[in-house]
């Protein structure tokens, strides 16, 4: 499956700008943890991926004598008063060793080139910089995930590195860093509530032209998914990975 364009994501983000903090518990969390692994005291920051602003307050309560700087692709500003610059995370218009911190949050499972990216990335810090980053990994939106899949077989959902391969892949490339795994069960009393949530987080945003679920399939899932309730409701299961990654 191909991944989305750039500007796909940009426009379903932009869209759900409004509604996104509200139904991101989990992204609060992972905001508040990783700036809490953080180890340096950085005079200059660039924070990748600044959306709604949600890890952009926190980092100006940490560090406010900080110089930071926030990168979207959304040509809009989370802060008025924090500099900002558009562009696509992959490609940073910024020279190699500009930074003491390179923070972002709930970003990099959009990258193409995910390797080459958070290289890139790590390229930006100066000797003795951390680069922190937050990801969202498998099995995050089970079961819902799976049970639309043997229903309608149409990709709906951004495909996800396991966690395994997330820290394989981190540890390949820096042995020294640090990853942690974070999970997090919520449970919504009907599918229509939990679809709801999803849509207003921008998840499903894969690019993939596919028609609304047919009223026999809506039914078939919330058959299949009704299977799954227990005395809280119906489940959802959502995990990331913090990594934190030094520069000697």
């Amino acid at each position: 499956m191909n991944r989305p364009a750039p500007q796909h994501v940009a426009r379903i983000f932009h869209r759900r700008r409004e509604s996104y903090e509200a139904n991101a518990p989990f992204h609060h969390l992972l905001a508040h943890d990783l700036l809490a692994g953080i180890q340096i005291q950085p005079e200059t920051i660039l924070e990748v991926g600044s959306h709604t602003g949600l890890l952009t307050r926190l980092i100006r309560e940490r560090w406010p004598e900080a110089t930071l700087i926030t990168l979207d692709i959304q040509n809009i500003s989370p802060d008025p008063s924090t500099p900002f610059v558009q562009a696509n995370a992959e490609a940073p218009p910024f020279a190699k060793s500009s930074f003491d911190l390179v923070v972002s949050g709930s970003t990099a499972q959009w990258f193409h080139h995910w390797k080459n990216s958070i290289q890139g990335l790590h390229d930006l810090l100066r000797p003795g910089g951390q680069m922190a980053f937050s990801q969202f990994t498998e099995p995050s939106l089970e079961p819902l995930r799976s049970l639309l899949e043997t229903i309608d077989p149409t990709p709906r959902f951004l495909p996800l590195q396991s966690m395994e391969e997330l820290k394989s892949a981190v540890m390949g490339q820096w042995p020294r860093a640090r990853v942690s795994p974070r999970t997090h069960k919520e449970h919504h009393p009907q599918l229509s509530d939990l679809l709801r949530k999803l849509r207003r987080l921008g998840v499903g945003a894969t690019g993939q032209p596919h028609r609304p679920l047919s009223r026999s399939s809506l039914r078939a899932l919330e058959q299949a998914f009704e299977a799954k309730r227990c005395g809280e409701g119906l489940p959802l299961e959502l995990s990331a990975s913090l990594v934190w990654a030094d520069r000697p």
